[in-house]
């Protein structure tokens, strides 16, 4: 899948959601990995690789964590990227003297591999997901998928600067 493709995707399965029942998203928050009706339909609609398809269907839990029930519109924002929301919680305003998800659960989200690091990212997405109903979702969906390591870049990037705001603004 191209990277163009591969970002239609991500944002196309978003909006789904979030035109989806009341009913489909609570089915997609409680997903096992047997799937949901909702999942194949866009397993169908978007041609996804068989191969990407538990990755997807994790991708389709974690969004459907993020958007409320009654939420119709997609919460993809490309501008509030997935590490900066780790730093701010959602609040992309807010002036941060300690980060909300801490350095320490970072480092451990990015050293851990396999099952450990499928958790860690829910986790990740379920401390933010009464805070915020934007992200990027392309950039989730790369984290899903195995590509987190700008996850660190942008929580710095945020924090750092935030930071930075405020000392020059004593």
């Amino acid at each position: 899948m191209s990277n163009e493709d591969f970002a239609k995707t991500a944002i196309g399965i978003a909006a789904a959601l979030a035109r989806s029942s009341p009913g489909d998203k609570a089915e997609a928050r409680r997903m096992t990995g047997q799937g949901t009706a909702l999942f194949w339909r866009l397993a169908a609609q978007f041609k996804l690789p068989e191969s990407q398809e538990a990755a997807w269907m994790r991708y389709l839990h974690l969004i459907a964590l993020l958007t409320p029930a009654t939420m119709d519109k997609s919460i993809h924002n490309p501008t509030r990227k997935l590490g900066a929301v780790l730093a701010d919680g959602g609040n992309e305003n807010a002036r941060l003297e300690k980060p909300f998800m801490s350095e320490a659960r970072l480092a451990r989200l990015l050293a851990s591999r396999g099952g450990s690091y499928d958790t860690a990212l829910e986790r990740a997405v379920r401390m933010i997901a009464g805070n915020t109903h934007e992200i990027n979702v392309v950039g989730l969906a790369h984290a899903v998928h195995g590509r987190a390591t700008y996850i660190a870049k942008d929580f710095y990037n945020r924090f750092d600067n935030s930071r930075t705001e405020d000392m020059t603004n004593d």
